[in-house]
C-alpha cells in the first residue's frame, strides 16, 4: 500500500529585496564549480564579484562572515545550502573529519574570466582567530 500526502502552503512576504538582476541593460555570466575542501582545510577569505550560490553535497562546513562585530560561523550539513552576496567577505571551513564536497553557482558581471571568480581577502580584524 502507497500513501501519498499533499498540503498546499500559502506565503505571504511584506517586501522581496532584488539581489541581483541580470539582462537589459546589465548582462551577466554564470559558472559553476565543484569544490573539495579536506578536514582543517578552508577557502580562504574572499568575495565575489556577484551573487553566490552554495550546495553542500558532503561533509559539514562552517561558514564564517567578516561582517558585524563578531565571527560566529554557521554550520552547513550535506544536502544544505546558502547565499552570498558580493558584500560578503567570507571563509568557509572544513571543522570536520570527511572531505567537505560543495557545489558553487556563480553570477557574474558580463565578460568575467575564470581567474576573477573570487578575490582574495585580508584576515578581518573581527575574526583574528579563525585563518
Amino acid at each position: 500500500m502507497t500513501w501519498s500526502y499533499s498540503r498546499r502552503v500559502k506565503v505571504q512576504v511584506q517586501t522581496v529585496k532584488q539581489l541581483a538582476t541580470c539582462g537589459t541593460p546589465t548582462s551577466c555570466d554564470t559558472a559553476f564549480q565543484q569544490v573539495t575542501i579536506n578536514p582543517s582545510g578552508s577557502t580562504g577569505w574572499h568575495t565575489h564579484p556577484r551573487a553566490t550560490f552554495v550546495a553542500i553535497a558532503q561533509g559539514e562546513g562552517t561558514l564564517y562572515n567578516a561582517g558585524g562585530t563578531g565571527c560566529t560561523g554557521e554550520k552547513y550539513a550535506a544536502n544544505s545550502g546558502f547565499f552570498q552576496t558580493e558584500a560578503d567577505n567570507h571563509v568557509l571551513r572544513n571543522e570536520g573529519t570527511t572531505p567537505l564536497v560543495l557545489y558553487a553557482f556563480y553570477l557574474l558581471p558580463s565578460g568575467t574570466p575564470s581567474t576573477s571568480i573570487r578575490t582574495d581577502q585580508a584576515q578581518p580584524a573581527n575574526c583574528p582567530t579563525i585563518p
